[in-house]
């Protein structure tokens, strides 16, 4: 049965009791009114596959294919899912397995190079360090809240 527990008042929240691969459409629909109202879920004790991350993803929207950057042909034909990026540290046979892993991204948002970017990242970790390797998330509607009035009259017209 699912159960939610806010992380902060109006921002994340803990979701538990759910196996995300098995959703059914009413307890998806549930989930995604989550997402909604806090803008950030957190789901543990998930076990899944790249197919079964991409139905997943899938279901919030149109998936964006991975940012391949200036990789061969060659290389993105060993690409095992054109729509679930791995960002690992690890590396195996002297080559990373995975993008990002030596710190080349601190604070960041998601395919901001896109004109219209997606409603919305799904993170998997499989293995996450004790140390480091935290993920932060930003909840601009307080941020936009926090601003003095003068300031938001002044952005008002602004896009």
């Amino acid at each position: 049965m699912l159960q939610t527990h806010p992380i902060l008042s109006r921002f994340g929240v803990d979701v538990t009791g759910i196996d995300l691969t098995r959703l059914d459409e009413a307890e998806f629909e549930a989930l995604y009114a989550l997402w909604i109202e806090y803008g950030v879920l957190r789901v543990r004790e998930q076990r899944m596959d790249q197919a079964q991350l991409q139905r997943f993803s899938a279901r919030f929207g149109p998936l964006e294919e991975i940012p391949y950057g200036r990789i061969s042909e060659a290389d993105k034909a060993k690409i095992a899912n054109r729509y679930v990026t791995v960002i690992s540290n690890i590396v195996e046979n002297g080559k990373p397995i995975g993008g990002l892993g030596s710190h080349e991204a601190s604070w960041h948002s998601d395919m901001t190079y896109k004109e219209i970017p997606p409603p919305a990242s799904v993170l998997l970790g499989v293995e996450v360090p004790q140390a480091s390797g935290d993920t932060y998330f930003a909840d601009q509607y307080a941020a936009y809240d926090a601003l003095p009035e003068a300031l938001k009259t002044r952005v008002a017209q602004l896009s």
